[in-house]
């Protein structure tokens, strides 16, 4: 592990990089503000390195776009391309979470058959992302750790699997992008420039006495577990 200053807060406090490698090849570069993963760099079939999600080069991109700093977003490409619609995906759901127009889950639970939502096989992002409609869904999964998700990128050959123990996954495709948000090297990213893949408790659980319990009680300890392994085919 090797790390340097990556800037300053307004109180002087310095915000370091992190930056850790792998046996395999991989490099993680995570920051001290918000444990953000700067840059995430993977290997793709032939071994030239990428990095795989979107973000900011600086702290100030940071500090001054809060919507950079949240769950990672991921573009299997390395850059290659600047959307993920030649990107697949398979989920391991048969149900998702509807919502109402608020984007708030209205309590029902329903299956994803017949739907844009049915992922149960492969598919190629493009079919779903046409421009009109957009991924920003919570799919239910199971209580048991294991497999939530697949993507796989053609172009490079890199797959990425999810594996999780929560019972939701809020599958994302940038659709809030708007060809004005500007990140690594310059980058104008716009609409589907990344996918992300959110594992969580169902949202308004709280309100939802059928969902799984979302409540940390007084005293008690939450712990959850959330994998992304990498490989090529």
């Amino acid at each position: 592990m090797s790390e340097k200053i990556l800037g300053w807060l307004s109180d002087r406090d310095p915000v370091m990089e992190l930056t850790l490698h792998s046996c395999w090849g991989m490099e993680a570069n995570i920051i001290t503000y918000g444990a953000i993963i700067k840059n995430l760099e993977a290997p793709d079939r032939n071994g030239m390195m990428a990095d795989v999600i979107l973000g900011q080069d600086t702290l100030e991109g940071y500090l001054t776009n809060p919507s950079a700093s949240g769950a990672l977003i991921f573009n299997l490409s390395g850059g290659k391309e600047k959307d993920i619609l030649k990107h697949k995906m398979k989920l391991n759901t048969e149900f998702y979470t509807p919502v109402r127009n608020d984007r708030i889950p209205t309590g029902e639970i329903r299956h994803v058959r017949g739907t844009k939502l049915d992922f149960t096989s492969c598919r190629l992002l493009s079919e779903v992302l046409d421009g009109q409609f957009g991924l920003d869904h919570n799919f239910v999964l199971g209580r048991d750790y294991g497999l939530a998700g697949e993507l796989w990128d053609d172009y490079s050959g890199r797959k990425m699997e999810v594996y999780t123990d929560c019972p939701g996954i809020q599958i994302y495709t940038g659709n809030h992008f708007d060809g004005k948000t500007r990140g690594k090297q310059g980058a104008y990213y716009e609409p589907y420039a990344g996918i992300c893949f959110e594992t969580q408790e169902f949202p308004n659980a709280v309100n939802v006495k059928h969902f799984p319990d979302c409540i940390v009680k007084k005293n008690t300890t939450f712990t959850t577990r959330t994998a992304y392994k990498f490989c090529v085919f």
